[in-house]
């Protein structure tokens, strides 16, 4: 059992459609949809709070899991996830082509990704801070993980991609 799944999921400002094992919420900032793999329980017991409940012990293993995905995806339709990265280095740049993002990171040619549906980029004026929107967390972390992997920070050397809430201690070499 999950002490994390016994909670309420506030569902305020949210609409929710639960059919066929799938659950839809719809927000000020979007639609997501998420497929239940087993048999649970969605009750309301007021229109601001959301509890869920497996039908059958076995399932207890996929509660937790459950509550955080549905919790999350409330979470995103109403105030979106927000994450910025930040490339350091010298000659070392962010840009946006059409839906492609270009990471200039000191490699023979420019990396190029495509920007996945749902989320949504912007950069700064001098091309070092790229700024990530989405609804969806899981794929907010993935694309951010996938970019912070392609050069990670050197904090001797002070280069690399970081996130901006990422906290990297600025290590100086020592002399002798």
């Amino acid at each position: 059992m999950s002490k994390k799944a016994i909670r309420f999921i506030n569902i305020s400002n949210t609409s929710i459609i639960y059919s066929f094992h799938t659950i839809n919420i719809s927000g000020v900032y979007g639609v997501n949809s998420l497929y239940l793999k087993r048999k649970f329980f969605l009750f309301i017991p007021n229109f601001s709070n959301l509890l869920i409940r497996p039908l059958d012990f076995n399932y207890n293993s996929l509660w937790g899991t459950y509550f955080s995905c549905i919790s999350n995806m409330c979470i995103g339709v109403t105030i979106m996830f927000k994450d910025t990265l930040i490339v350091d280095g010298v000659g070392y740049s962010f840009n946006i082509n059409l839906d492609t993002l270009l990471v200039d990171i000191g490699f023979s040619n420019k990396v190029s990704f495509t920007i996945p549906n749902g989320l949504y980029c912007s950069i700064s004026s001098d091309h070092t801070k790229l700024f990530l929107k989405s609804t969806n967390n899981i794929i907010l972390g993935d694309f951010c993980y996938t970019l912070k992997n392609l050069r990670k920070y050197n904090p001797y050397k002070k280069i690399g991609i970081r996130s901006l809430d990422e906290f990297k201690p600025i290590k100086i070499r020592s002399k002798k």
